[in-house]
C-alpha cells in the first residue's frame, strides 16, 4: 500500500495533468480533509475544472456547493443552473452507455 504522501503527489500530478477524476478525487481530498487540510476554495476550484470536462459527480457537487454556500457564495440560481448540467451530462452519458 503506497503511503498518503505519496498517492497525494500521484494524485495532484495526475489532477494538474488534467485528468478530471484525479481533479475530482483531489477536491473531495480537500473538502473531506484526506492527507491535505480542508479548504474549501480549494476544492470548489478542483471541482470546477473536473465540471468543466464533463465530470457530472463534480457539477452535481458544484450545485450542492452554491445552494449550501459551502467554499463559494450562496447562490441558488447557479446551484440550480449546475445540478440541471449535472443532470443533462449524466443522462448523456447513460444514453451513450445503453446505444
Amino acid at each position: 500500500m503506497k503511503k498518503p504522501d505519496v498517492k497525494l503527489r500521484e494524485i495532484r500530478a495526475a489532477a494538474e495533468g488534467g485528468d478530471a477524476h484525479a481533479q475530482f478525487n483531489l477536491a473531495v481530498m480537500y473538502r473531506t480533509v484526506r492527507g491535505v487540510a480542508r479548504d474549501l476554495v480549494e476544492a470548489m476550484r478542483w471541482f470546477r475544472r473536473a465540471a468543466d470536462q464533463g465530470l457530472a459527480a463534480a457539477q452535481h457537487n458544484l450545485a450542492v456547493a452554491h445552494y449550501e454556500g459551502d467554499g463559494v457564495a450562496q447562490d441558488t440560481a447557479e446551484a440550480v443552473c449546475s445540478m440541471r448540467k449535472a443532470s443533462i451530462i449524466w443522462a448523456c452519458s447513460m444514453s451513450a452507455v445503453r446505444a
